[in-house]
């Protein structure tokens, strides 16, 4: 298998360019090594620089606090506590409709049960990426595209 040296390269790939954008790159000075304070990736791994502790790095400055004007009243909309439960009960209605009308019509019992497998993966799938967070979405689907680039 390919993955392990193919991740490892990735992840080597990473490391370097997150190094060479500290260091005398950024410069263009040769044995200059240039750490910038302002960039937030290299003060984040920042500990200790000339025996001081740099660790942790300084909080970033808030917004600035902006007065709200006053805006004309909106009339309040009333919320229909009920209609989430009502489409979800239709929608189970017509699952079950499709699935007992789809077992009806199947050719073999054999097909019944593929079937049912093949719609209870599309269910957990989708459960899965659905609870997968923003922040690590992007990293997650990198890796997941290295995997099946490598398994192709």
């Amino acid at each position: 298998s390919r993955l392990p040296t193919t991740s490892s390269s990735l992840y080597s790939n990473n490391i370097s360019k997150l190094l060479l954008s500290a260091g005398p790159q950024t410069t263009k000075v040769k044995d200059h090594y240039f750490i910038d304070h302002e960039d937030e990736a290299i003060r984040g791994m920042l500990v200790l620089e000339n025996g001081k502790m740099m660790w942790p790095a300084p909080q970033r400055p808030l917004p600035p606090v902006t007065t709200a004007k006053d805006a004309p009243e909106i009339a309040e909309v009333p919320i229909d506590y009920r209609a989430p439960y009502i489409d979800g009960a239709k929608t189970a209605t017509y699952l079950a409709t499709s699935i007992l009308a789809f077992g009806a019509v199947a050719p073999n019992p054999a097909f019944s049960s593929m079937f049912t497998t093949f719609a209870l993966s599309n269910v957990i799938g989708v459960q899965v990426v659905l609870g997968v967070s923003h922040a690590l979405h992007s990293p997650l689907m990198a890796v997941t595209n290295a995997i099946s680039g490598t398994t192709a």
